[in-house]
């Protein structure tokens, strides 16, 4: 019992240098103008950014959707492709560097051909807003499109122009490192339960035990996998990652958990966008595609 605790402490502290280091190039990503996106290029553009390890512009393409400024397939594929928390975490993993490239390969691919199947095949009928009414996002997590946030310092005499960029600049460099600390003392907290739970687990309870429940070895395990996966919260993509690294998940079924877990976007979805009926048209979307697609990956 105390060896399960104290590996399960051991293996978080390990993670935490690559952690930080991957933050930090997420954060420095996050502060630029990247959100803005259109019609044609939306699904390129949200499943490329969702291969950045965080969850929050789930939230923030489900509250661009919310203000129709961006489709629904568009906000379906940034959901597929959005990892969370899976990836720091398999870098971490250096055998397992080449599942990460094919898990995002996969992810990617599968944003892409999603939304504009939703876009152009499913769900046709979608104004947007065009791209250039958007404000662009200024930090990171918490990334919300504010009125008149960005760009405050116009007007600025010329005098004051040096002084306050170079302290706009040091203020920015502050920002990122100190963004990436928290947000890495905060996914190892996850990491360090999702490693409890795994590892207490399979102390009490037993890997076959575990294995049935999860239907190990089924062709239909991502159907259970991807329920899991619709938990709004970005810890559950650690889970599932430990439940992969355990043996106890196929390839398969991490793919579809993790094609079905947007983290908060579901959540902001709900919250934000008031048309019930096409909130639940996501949901369902979402899953059933990530169930498919993880059953496929299994069967090759």
């Amino acid at each position: 019992m105390v060896e399960v605790i104290i590996d399960s402490f051991l293996d978080t502290l390990k993670a935490l240098p690559i952690l930080y280091l991957v933050y930090l190039l997420v954060v420095f990503f996050s502060h630029k103008n990247i959100l803005k996106t259109s019609k044609k290029t939306g699904p390129i553009l949200a499943s490329a950014l969702g291969q950045i390890p965080q969850c929050g512009f789930s939230g923030v393409m489900a509250d661009l959707y919310s203000k129709r400024h961006i489709t629904m397939g568009t906000l379906i594929a940034v959901f597929v492709a959005t990892s969370d928390e899976a990836v720091p975490i398999l870098i971490s993993e250096p055998t397992l560097i080449t599942t990460l490239l094919l898990l995002l390969a996969i992810k990617f691919v599968a944003g892409i051909s999603i939304g504009y199947f939703v876009d152009y095949v499913l769900i046709r009928d979608r104004d947007v807003i065009s791209a250039k009414q958007l404000n662009s996002a200024c930090h990171f997590p918490e990334m919300e499109e504010e009125e008149e946030h960005c760009h405050c310092h116009e007007h600025q005499s010329s005098s004051n122009k040096h002084t306050n960029a170079t302290q706009s600049n040091n203020e920015y460099a502050n920002s990122i490192f100190i963004h990436a600390l928290k947000h890495t003392l905060d996914i190892a907290f996850y990491l360090l339960i999702a490693s409890l739970v795994v590892n207490l687990l399979v102390y009490f309870v037993g890997v076959e035990n575990i294995s049935k429940i999860m239907i190990t070895n089924s062709l239909f395990q991502p159907i259970i996998v991807a329920l899991i996966g619709l938990i709004p919260s970005c810890a559950i993509s650690v889970l599932l990652v430990q439940l992969f690294i355990s043996g106890i998940l196929s390839f398969g079924s991490l793919v579809a958990g993790l094609c079905s877990g947007a983290g908060l976007g579901l959540v902001i979805l709900f919250t934000k966008n008031k048309n019930l009926k096409q909130n639940i048209q996501i949901l369902l979307i979402t899953y059933i595609f990530s169930a498919l697609l993880g059953f496929v990956v299994n069967l090759f």
